[in-house]
């Protein structure tokens, strides 16, 4: 087998992965208005744990639902009614001998002023493409 390192297990610190395969974080936009992890969104990454895959970092996942909303459907991990469909979430990955880190987002400057109804906060004037907006002006 030419990648063998890939199926043997994997440590970081103290937790052990099933094999060295990650799946890195993609945005699907499958969770409820409210950021919470949807049936549809938690099956998505639950046929990712049964096809193999050792360690899902999930999409960026705001922890802030006051200024930082970048769409209208992306996960949150920002109040108390967040917590039970991503403990959902996580019971099913790992019910497939997976493990799941939550990619941590504030989207900052491009969050979305008509989703927040606020001025995008941003550690700098400086516009995050061309052509773009500089936050608070």
């Amino acid at each position: 087998m030419a990648y063998k390192k890939l199926f043997e297990p994997g440590r970081i610190g103290g937790l052990t992965i099933r094999n060295r395969a990650v799946m890195s974080p993609m945005g699907t936009d499958l969770a409820d208005i409210r950021g919470n992890a949807t049936p549809r969104l938690i099956a998505y990454y639950t046929e990712r744990a049964k096809g193999g895959i050792g360690l899902i970092i999930n999409e960026y996942t705001g922890v802030d639902d006051v200024d930082s909303i970048p769409t209208q459907h992306n996960l949150r991990m920002a109040q108390d009614y967040n917590v039970q469909e991503a403990e959902e979430l996580t019971r099913s990955v790992h019910a497939y001998g997976a493990k799941i880190f939550a990619q941590l987002h504030h989207g900052g400057a491009t969050s979305k002023s008509a989703f927040t109804g606020r001025q995008n906060l941003s550690p700098s004037g400086v516009p995050m493409a061309p052509g773009a907006r500089c936050p608070g002006r």
